[in-house]
């Protein structure tokens, strides 16, 4: 079959040269891929063009249409992995590995690209949480610093983990500002999606029903969220010099490695390993005095196991 050509073009005569042999260079282009054999599409636009370009130096192929399958022209595990990380180039955050086996042609991954882009442009609204001035630093660091601690998962067992983490979360921070009203953000049920919950301690009269009004907010699909990469400047540039934004996140839903601290003041990440919780708690340390957040991780842990001992 490697000898059964992909196209055929109907001509009225061979183009000759002048020694009577068939003159290859005055053949006319087909109208079809030489690789698949669909109708050859330019790609047109900024996004097509930079995405079949990308296409072109991995396949090491000439021409790539728009409605070319990358598969189809060759595309295989090691190559989608570099077409990845040439786009994540290009496009950080927008698109997934798993977004091309989806958008197997340019001009499906470029719409995908381009609505990815049009809802990015949507206004969030942050709700900031107001924190003692002493948690603030004011010499200031580096960035982003993390403090890492574990959990040994039988302290969890029979309950549901995620709603008892966020409610040890919403409530040492309850406590520490002395708030009746909290909002956190998360990202513990969809990847790169961030949901706001926000609870009022006046509603509930125990650690039990902060958990169930928890695990509502979370199944309730009252709030579509927003993603990482809507995030912009303008959204957190209202912070105030004693605010933070606080996060509580599943470190399985990140899709990538993000520097979170320069959004999240206060980054909450959980994980499995070995039988155990593990927590990672990352924060803005040009903001945030180290020994008020270590400070805050050893409460944190004191509330869990408190809540998991009353269950």
């Amino acid at each position: 079959e490697y000898m059964v050509p992909s196209y055929f073009v109907r001509l009225e005569k061979m183009p000759l040269s002048q020694n009577g042999k068939v003159d290859r260079k005055a053949l006319p282009e087909p109208q079809f891929s030489v690789y698949t054999g669909t109708e050859y599409v330019e790609p047109t636009g900024e996004t097509e063009k930079i995405l079949a370009d990308i296409w072109r130096q991995v396949l090491k192929i000439e021409r790539v249409g728009t409605t070319d399958n990358f598969f189809d022209l060759g595309g295989t595990s090691l190559t989608l992995i570099q077409v990845h990380s040439k786009i994540e180039e290009k496009y950080p955050g927008k698109v997934k590995i798993t977004d091309i086996f989806s958008n197997p042609t340019i001009s499906k991954l470029s719409a995908f690209i381009e609505i990815g882009e049009e809802n990015s442009t949507k206004d969030i609204s942050l709700e900031f949480l107001e924190f003692p001035q002493q948690y603030f630093s004011k010499e200031g660091g580096g960035y982003g610093s993390v403090f890492k601690f574990r959990l040994n998962d039988d302290v969890l067992k029979g309950l549901e983990k995620t709603d008892v983490l966020i409610c040890a979360f919403v409530y040492l921070l309850g406590q520490i500002t002395q708030k009746a009203a909290i909002t956190i953000q998360t990202i513990v049920d969809d990847c790169d999606r961030v949901y706001p919950i926000s609870l009022d301690f006046k509603e509930t009269g125990s650690f039990g029903e902060l958990c169930e009004m928890i695990h509502h907010k979370r199944n309730c699909g009252e709030q579509s969220g927003y993603s990482l990469r809507d995030i912009r400047e303008e959204s957190i540039e209202n912070k105030g010099n004693f605010s933070i934004l606080p996060l509580f996140y599943n470190k399985n839903m990140l899709s990538t490695p993000r520097n979170l601290t320069g959004v999240y003041d206060i980054a909450l990440g959980v994980s499995e390993e070995n039988g155990q919780t593990v927590f990672i708690c990352e924060y803005n340390s040009t903001r945030l005095r180290g020994d008020k957040i270590k400070e805050l991780t050893g409460k944190y842990l004191k509330v869990v196991q408190f809540i998991t001992s009353n269950k």
